[in-house]
């Protein structure tokens, strides 16, 4: 199901992104960028469809109203790092470089497992 597609889709993000970290030329930057941005992208519209069956019968809005405010929060730290300059840090680089390739393959085998455990159920 989605959790599935999310879990495979956000290893793929984490591969993509340390593929753009490594990259020693152009073409080898944009085929990372590429995989991603797929990934990315099929993380994001199967986090819509696991919203969406997730949320319980007459209940699926309050699900969807869930994501879109994870999203925001994560777009406004995004946008708080950046305004207070923590992204220009030098001492903080290789950590804010190799963060969202962490964040993204810890999140990509936690959904794994968690859709192991609701298979079971």
């Amino acid at each position: 199901g989605a959790l599935h597609v999310m879990a495979l889709a956000a290893v793929c993000g984490a591969v993509g992104i340390a593929g753009g970290i490594l990259a020693t030329s152009l073409p080898m930057l944009i085929a990372a960028q590429f995989i991603a941005g797929c990934a990315w992208g099929a993380v994001f519209v199967s986090a819509f469809s696991a919203a969406s069956s997730l949320g319980s019968p007459g209940r699926v809005g309050i699900a969807m109203a869930i994501l879109w405010a994870v999203l925001a929060l994560a777009t406004l730290g995004r946008m708080l790092m950046v305004g207070g300059g923590y992204t220009r840090q030098p001492n903080l680089a290789s950590i804010i470089a190799w963060a969202p390739a962490v964040a993204w393959l810890f999140g990509g085998l936690t959904l794994a497992q968690a859709a192991r455990v609701l298979r079971r159920r």
